[in-house]
C-alpha cells in the first residue's frame, strides 16, 4: 500500500429505520420524522452514490427497519432498497432489527433468539470483509452478555479473527457503541440506551484489548464523529433516518460530539491510515 490516499471506497449506511407506509405507529419523535421522509433520504443516498465511481462495497449498519425482521412487508423494502446500490452489500443486526441488549428493558432472550435467526438468514450477522485496504469484522453487538449460545460463538469468533495476520487495516464494525463517555459509562436505570450496558460491555472490551483493532466502526447513535482512542481510532456512523438533534426524547449530553445531520460515509484507505469523509443527505 502506498502512501497516497486509495481510489477504491466503502460506503456506509446506518439507521435507515425503513417502514412500508406512513402509519403512526412508525412515526418518529420528531414532528418531521415519518417513514416517507426517511425514504426520500436513502433515495438522496442512492442517486449520490450512483452518480460518480461504485465503491467497493456497502455496509449497512443495523436498524435497518423500524421494527424486528419478522414482518415480511418490513423486509421487502429493506431488500429492494439494498440491491439498487451498486456494490456487493453487507448488513449487520441492529436493536430495531434483532432486540434489546441484555441491561435494556425489554431484553428477551427468547425472542431475540428468534430474530437473529432471521436476520441471518437474510444477511448473516456476523462476517469478514477484505476490500479496499481493509479488513472489516462485521459483528451483532446486541447478543454480547446474553445467555445466547451463539454469544459464545461470536466472541470466540471474534477474538480468532481479530489475530490473524494482516497487511489490511482491521476494522471492528457494531451497531451499538460499546461506551460513549468512558469504559466505566453505566445508565443502570435503563434511561439511556446509547451504548452497553457493563454487562454486555465486558466481553466485547476484553476481546479488544487483548487485540486492538485499528478502527472501531459504530452507529445506533445519529451522530457522525472521529475519535483516537488510546488503542484505536473510533468512527460514529450517521443516520439516515434523522440526526441526533431530533431525539428529542433521547438526552444526549453523553453522547460524543460530532455532526448531527443524516448523511452516509465514504471510507478510504489512506496510506497506514483511513480517511472518513461525512456525505449528508439534505443540502
Amino acid at each position: 500500500m502506498t502512501t497516497s490516499e486509495s481510489s477504491d471506497f466503502i460506503a456506509v449506511v446506518s439507521d435507515m429505520h425503513l417502514a412500508p407506509a406512513d402509519e403512526p405507529e412508525h412515526f418518529g419523535q420528531h414532528p418531521d420524522d415519518r417513514p416517507a421522509r426517511r425514504i426520500q433520504h436513502l433515495e438522496n443516498v442512492l442517486r449520490e452514490i450512483t452518480s460518480g465511481p461504485a465503491p467497493t462495497a456497502v455496509l449497512f449498519g443495523g436498524d435497518h427497519m423500524n421494527q424486528a425482521v419478522s414482518d415480511p412487508a418490513f423486509l421487502d423494502i429493506t431488500n429492494s432498497f439494498m440491491k439498487r446500490f451498486p456494490a456487493p452489500h453487507y448488513a449487520i443486526p441492529g436493536n430495531h432489527d434483532v432486540g434489546s441488549t441484555i441491561g435494556w428493558e425489554g431484553h428477551d432472550p427468547k425472542e431475540m433468539t428468534t430474530q437473529c435467526e432471521l436476520f441471518r438468514r437474510e444477511w448473516q450477522d456476523r462476517w469478514v470483509l477484505e476490500t479496499a485496504g481493509f479488513r472489516i469484522m462485521g459483528i451483532n453487538t446486541q447478543i454480547f452478555g446474553s445467555v445466547l449460545p451463539e454469544a459464545k460463538t461470536q466472541a470466540e469468533w471474534l477474538r480468532a479473527e481479530l489475530i490473524k495476520p494482516s497487511d489490511l487495516l482491521k476494522v471492528v464494525f457494531g451497531h451499538t457503541p460499546p461506551y460513549l463517555t468512558s469504559e466505566e459509562d453505566d445508565f443502570s436505570d435503563g434511561s439511556e440506551k446509547m451504548c452497553l450496558r457493563p454487562q454486555a460491555r465486558k466481553p466485547l472490551m476484553e476481546i479488544l484489548h487483548e487485540s486492538p483493532p485499528d478502527l472501531l466502526m459504530t452507529a445506533h447513535a445519529h451522530r457522525f464523529w472521529v475519535f483516537n482512542q488510546p488503542r484505536w481510532d473510533w468512527l460514529g456512523i450517521p443516520s439516515t433516518a434523522l440526526g441526533q438533534c431530533d431525539q428529542v426524547l433521547v438526552p444526549s449530553h453523553n453522547i460524543p460530539s460530532g455532526d448531527d445531520r443524516v448523511g452516509w460515509i465514504e471510507l478510504r484507505r489512506k496510506g497506514a491510515s483511513w480517511k472518513a469523509v461525512m456525505h449528508p443527505c439534505t443540502k
